[in-house]
């Protein structure tokens, strides 16, 4: 039997990070059904609820300040990682944005951890793996010195595996690899129905989906957008409005992570708002929201998990690009031109983009 120490801050908040690990897990029991997993986790979640088809085989670690942890740098790592046979990583985890503050970075924790797990012998597999942005000496050298203490390591975009082989990480088994979550499986037809009939949302017409978040502002501090955050959903009402008023279809807002007070926002801006519906995330599992979306005529989204899940289910997809893994994606996808850039965000081009 392996005991498998799943190094995330699971939260259950983030639906795709929840969706990879389920899918990742499943995998791994095929091979070897005995095995158990260390999650480690924030906010003290009911973890095994997210996953009921691994809940024997899931352990909680607590990584919160009376578990005298501060992330992954304390004693529940120190104490439980001996007690593992191997170390799992996902995800889009190695960025140097607020590289200096240990509660958030990623980075800085994993320099201390790996090492350790390198010194107990632990094989560190990192699966399904983003890397960058990288823009300090420091988080590149960092990168590289955690990079080297795998032994696997799988990314799930070409980009990433270009920026971490020129920063010299070389583990013995290096390659690209699809994000897991789109190996994830949908509910069935009828759950999707129950979703929609539950939020009284009309599936006589038309549904265009839609998933945003309030990263913009990030753009506009690194110079990347031209708009602010109050112009950007004020786009996307007038934009919701002119969908339903000139093509006669029903919005439906899909959330991720905790993006409640954006849709919130652009609900509110709507004219039309009695036909913009909204699915909280907390109330369903990743695969009954990805067979919604497969009820969907389009899905416009902005976070990457939300675009993954539209993949999943062959729904026909327009990706808003706040960050370079968006647009890998749709690279990769050999379909560049279904993306929109904050550089372009007017109402007219959304809407025109939208409605090819």
């Amino acid at each position: 039997m392996a005991r498998i120490a799943v190094l995330e801050q699971f939260s259950g908040r983030n639906m795709g990070d929840t969706a990879s690990l389920d899918v990742i897990m499943s995998e791994i029991t095929e091979i070897d059904p005995s095995a158990k997993f260390d999650i480690y986790s924030v906010l003290n979640p009911d973890i095994k609820a997210y996953f009921p088809e691994h809940h024997s085989a899931i352990k909680r670690i607590d990584m919160m300040p009376w578990n005298l942890s501060l992330n992954f740098m304390g004693l529940p790592v120190l104490l439980n990682l001996p007690r593992c046979d191997w170390v799992l990583i996902r995800g889009g985890v190695f960025f140097d944005k607020k590289l200096w503050n240990p509660v958030f970075s990623y980075l800085l924790n994993f320099r201390f951890v790996l090492p350790y797990a390198k010194m107990l012998g632990k094989p560190v597999v990192l699966y399904g793996v983003g890397t960058g942005p990288l823009n300090t000496e420091l988080g590149q050298a960092i990168m590289r010195k955690v990079g080297n203490c795998t032994s696997v390591m799988t990314t799930r975009d070409q980009n990433s595996m270009d920026l971490a082989r020129t920063l010299g990480v070389n583990p013995p088994h290096m390659a690209v690899a699809a994000d897991p979550a789109l190996r994830m499986k949908l509910a069935p037809v009828s759950r999707a129905r129950e979703i929609c009939d539950k939020y009284e949302i009309d599936m006589n017409k038309p549904l265009i989906g839609m998933n945003v978040n309030s990263f913009v502002d990030f753009m506009v501090r690194k110079g990347g957008a031209r708009i602010n955050t109050s112009s950007f959903i004020a786009v996307l009402a007038r934009v919701t409005d002119r969908l339903i008023e000139q093509l006669d279809v029903n919005i439906v807002l899909v959330p991720t992570d905790v993006e409640g007070k954006i849709f919130d926002q652009i609900r509110m801006l709507a004219k039309n708002r009695e036909r913009v519906h909204y699915i909280p995330k907390e109330d369903h599992l990743p695969g009954e929201i990805a067979s919604v979306i497969a009820q969907f005529e389009l899905f416009i989204g902005m976070r990457m998990h939300s675009l993954i899940f539209s993949s999943v289910a062959h729904t026909p997809m327009v990706g808003i690009v706040y960050n370079k893994k968006v647009e890998s994606f749709f690279n990769e996808l050999n379909i560049p031109e279904a993306t929109i850039s904050f550089d372009n965000f007017t109402e007219n081009f959304v809407y025109d983009k939208i409605s090819e």
